[in-house]
């Protein structure tokens, strides 16, 4: 039902959506979800397309929820329901593969991250190795004066001039065009577990909380290749490869509730707080040039097999407000809409003590804007049958969406019913258009992302 659940509940996964869906059960409940995920990428690279596909399967949603009755009749709270759910809100997996001619070196990469920076810092002294200068810059300097020691070491960038006191750069790259590989392989998922509380209030109020506990997980591995087309260029080749892991916990609260209104209409107002996260990060890189001199080509690795390992930093995720309206058929069906907002420059990094995190923070409160997400659903029911349908559109989180697009989708199901059991099965398809720059503001990749999800969910009544 493309989501659009927010004011009917009584669904073991809908209780991620509104806190209040568990109150509207009339018994126990359990259920679990799987789905193919199968990810259709398309890249353009300065005209070049180039598409690449990927499959995997998972569990995408698993709970419960206990009904408990309140035995005293008169009393205006008439139950209370307790519930648990495990979601997984972000499938970060995925393989995208890029290829172009372009005229702009990733040389000017390493030409802008070392500008500033002594030559004496980039060479080596006697007594030191390419891993230990590499780990004193990560440890004093920060990743540009890591990234301007392997250009440097990489023969990809030059000093000015020839003083240990220099700090401005050339890049060596030589004319010509230049074709340029880019592979990124992503691995990991962002899951949140409910515990959920919910209550009935006399005949028509459904109130719900919900205490969220969120883990990310990601490992990235991109590798860019950089072929000379002309075959006088001393840079013929190079290979620059950088590999990521991210981790993270984090707590947020919702709050929500349904209510009745007559002649079968439903009412729903939700509250997601802000998710605040505890994130570590870990980074690695290696870069191999091939260089063709006196006409014979010579190979330089550059490999400090150092594994960066970060501070642990905070970060604030946006809450989300939303307001849902439903009709029920009777026993035929429903038509429900959803509406909410997310304010996306409320996002911080922290502490927000450090002058790092408070620059940062004002670039996102420039560049964020207040989004806004509608969704649309329906469903028939005929006998033990039930035909869904749904869509949803979301704004991009960007004031120039030309970053990150929107996010638009549709999703069909069918449901079948006989006795405790219920069996699902939804097909989904999410799009969205995003760009990238590869190193360089002149290198850009315009990338579309199209999910197609295959699901099924198995509810037992108890």
């Amino acid at each position: 039902m493309g989501g659009a659940f927010s004011a009917l509940g009584g669904d073991v996964s809908s209780i991620g959506i509104n806190p209040a869906a568990s109150a509207v059960f009339l018994d126990s409940q359990g259920s679990f979800g799987f789905g193919l995920n199968t990810q259709n990428n398309a890249q353009s690279y300065f005209g070049d397309v180039t598409n690449s596909r990927d499959h995997h399967l998972g569990l995408i949603h698993a709970g419960g929820v206990l009904v408990a009755e309140n035995a005293q009749i008169d009393s205006p709270w008439r139950k209370v329901s307790f519930g648990f759910n495990v979601n997984r809100q972000s499938d970060l997996t995925g393989e995208f593969i890029t290829s172009g001619v372009s005229q702009t070196s990733i040389g000017n990469f390493f030409q802008e991250q070392a500008q500033g920076i002594p030559l004496s810092d980039l060479q080596l002294y006697s007594g030191e190795s390419i891993s230990s200068v590499y780990r004193y810059l990560g440890e004093t300097q920060g990743t540009d004066a890591q990234n301007a020691f392997l250009g440097y070491q990489g023969y990809i960038i030059d000093p000015l001039i020839e003083d240990p006191t220099n700090t401005a750069y050339n890049t060596t790259a030589g004319p010509g065009g230049l074709r340029q590989d880019f592979t990124e392989y992503n691995r990991g998922e962002i899951q949140k577990y409910s515990l959920n509380l919910g209550t009935q209030y006399g005949q028509s109020l459904y109130l719900g909380i919900n205490f969220n506990s969120h883990t990310l997980n990601f490992r990235s591995q991109t590798q860019f290749r950089e072929f000379a087309l002309n075959p006088n260029n001393t840079n013929q080749a190079l290979v620059f490869e950088n590999n990521l892991g991210v981790n993270g916990e984090g707590f947020s609260l919702q709050l929500g509730a349904i209510y009745l209104l007559p002649k079968r209409w439903r009412l729903s107002f939700t509250y997601d707080s802000p998710t605040w996260w505890n994130i570590t990060e870990e980074t690695a890189q290696y870069l191999q040039t091939n260089r063709l001199i006196n006409n014979e080509n010579v190979v330089t690795t550059v490999n400090p097999e150092i594994l960066n390992v970060f501070d642990t930093y905070q970060l604030r995720t946006p809450g989300k407000i939303g307001a849902g309206l439903a009709y029920v058929f009777k026993q035929h069906g429903v038509l429900s809409l959803e509406y909410g907002q997310k304010n996306y420059a409320n996002a911080a990094l922290g502490p927000r003590s450090y002058t790092f995190y408070a620059a940062e923070n004002k670039k996102i409160e420039q560049h964020f804007r207040n989004a806004t997400m509608l969704k649309m659903g329906g469903e028939y029911r005929w006998n033990v049958w039930r035909l869904r349908g749904g869509l949803w559109h979301e704004q991009s989180p960007l004031k120039t969406s030309r970053n990150v697009g929107d996010y638009i989708g549709q999703s069909m199901g069918i449901g079948y019913s006989y006795g405790l059991m219920t069996i699902d099965l939804t097909y989904l398809r999410a799009e969205r258009k995003r760009e990238q720059v590869l190193f360089v503001e002149q290198n850009q990749i315009s990338k579309q992302q199209i999910n197609n999800v295959m699901m099924c969910s198995i509810t037992l009544s108890l």
